[in-house]
């Protein structure tokens, strides 16, 4: 019965300074080395899966990601009116705009004139998030009619 409890053990040549530093990891944590190098052999191993996933999200999940995003982005400069937000909107605008492949200059101009103007006004911030729902309804729009394109292409109805 002892026997299904074993672990065998085999050695493995790896430079002096590399096992040193599993050494260190392994006593500072209180675990053998071989458990240091499971961890770092797993981590490796999850890294690789993630970009492969990524790429294979569907089409939606990708979108809703970037609604989300976008949406975060520009609230939270409206919530704070730093150019730092200022800009990192932008910029999410910008990578949303080139990924996914929308037009964004209606947000973007409206965002532009909100942060020019003198007075932040109620009005003013809806103009924003109407240029942001517009751009929400475009980005769900061309989810839902891509499974109609690719169908169409394909000769069905």
């Amino acid at each position: 019965m002892s026997e299904l409890f074993t672990t065998k053990f085999s050695n493995v040549k790896v430079p002096e300074e590399l096992k040193e530093r599993i050494r260190s990891i392994a006593t500072a944590e209180g675990r053998a080395m071989w458990q240091v190098i499971l961890d770092g052999i797993s981590f490796y191993e999850a890294q690789r899966r993630r970009s492969r996933l990524k790429e294979e999200l569907p089409h939606h999940e990708k979108v809703s990601w970037y609604i989300t995003k976008l949406s975060m982005a520009v609230c939270h400069y409206l919530a704070t009116g730093k150019d730092e937000n200022f800009y990192e909107t932008l910029a999410t605008i910008d990578e949303v705009g080139k990924r996914l492949k929308v037009d964004t200059s209606l947000l973007t101009s409206t965002l532009n004139n909100f942060r020019n103007s003198r007075r932040k006004t109620p009005k003013k911030r809806a103009a924003v998030l109407k240029a942001l729902k517009l751009l929400v309804q475009d980005l769900i729009t061309k989810v839902v009619e891509e499974p109609r394109q690719t169908t169409q292409t394909l000769g069905g109805q």
